[in-house]
């Protein structure tokens, strides 16, 4: 996959279901990065607005990041071959009160 998708491509998901668009959760972790994740929109990465991979930490977290989106509809995709950093800006996760927040691996902790 080699273009990508945007947030926005994202949110055209819900707000337009009568188009079959498919919404794949991509395991993207290895090593000490186990448990993190990708979203594709119709074969191309998820992207946040600064250009990096939006990657979550944790299935819960990309569940909720669905729901929020308004996505009903996904299904699991290949894992991703390519390294994958959560050191760039673009990692999510849950906090304590299971608000979305940048993840702390991402912002150096």
């Amino acid at each position: 996959m080699d273009n990508i998708a945007t947030w926005l491509d994202l949110a055209l998901v819900s707000a337009r279901p009568e188009r079959a668009r498919t919404v794949r959760i991509h395991d993207v972790g290895s090593g000490a990065r186990r448990n993190c994740f990708a979203l594709s929109v119709e074969n191309r990465w998820l992207h946040a607005g600064g250009g990096e991979l939006t990657v979550f930490h944790g299935m819960s977290t990309v569940l909720h990041f669905l729901k929020l989106a308004g996505v009903r509809a996904f299904e699991p995709g290949l894992p991703r071959r390519e390294p994958v950093s959560c050191g760039g800006g673009a990692c999510l996760c849950l906090d304590g009160r299971r608000k979305l927040e940048r993840c702390a691996r991402a912002a150096g902790s």
